[in-house]
């Protein structure tokens, strides 16, 4: 597993990185400081990306032969271009990312698109309900 350096540039953003040295100017926070400050800035985005009654739209990638396994990755639309949501929820929420692409999500017998967006919902804005989804 890499080891992450969160840094601090000198616009005041925040960034989780495993090559700090191509950041000579940025400041070196501690992993306490800089995983507080960076679920912060990501959650501060989100926010002002997804505001309540959102649409995320899911895209499945990958399913286990168990079909207990899902690997699903997550956009939004503005303006006419998608952007792509699943590392910021993936650290937001505490999921993992596959190596291939998407979100690893574990579990069957409901729609894990829905648990994944209400979950993100609720983080952002203390709802399940705050944001909707759809498949793609």
């Amino acid at each position: 597993m890499e080891s992450y350096t969160y840094i601090e540039t000198q616009h005041g953003s925040i960034y989780r990185t495993v090559n700090p040295e191509y950041w000579p100017e940025a400041v070196k926070l501690s992993k306490q400081e800089g995983e507080k400050r960076y679920l912060q800035q990501s959650a501060d985005e989100l926010r002002a990306l997804l505001p309540e009654g959102s649409r995320v739209y899911c895209v499945l990638r990958h399913v286990s032969d168990s079909g207990m396994t899902r690997h699903i990755d997550f956009y939004a639309i503005k303006g006419d271009r998608p952007i792509w949501l699943s590392s910021q929820i993936a650290f937001l929420c505490g999921y993992v990312t596959a190596k291939t692409r998407g979100l690893i999500v574990r579990g069957c017998g409901m729609d894990m698109g829905f648990s994944v967006v209400s979950n993100l919902a609720y983080a952002l804005h203390k709802s399940e309900s705050a944001l909707k989804h759809d498949w793609i």
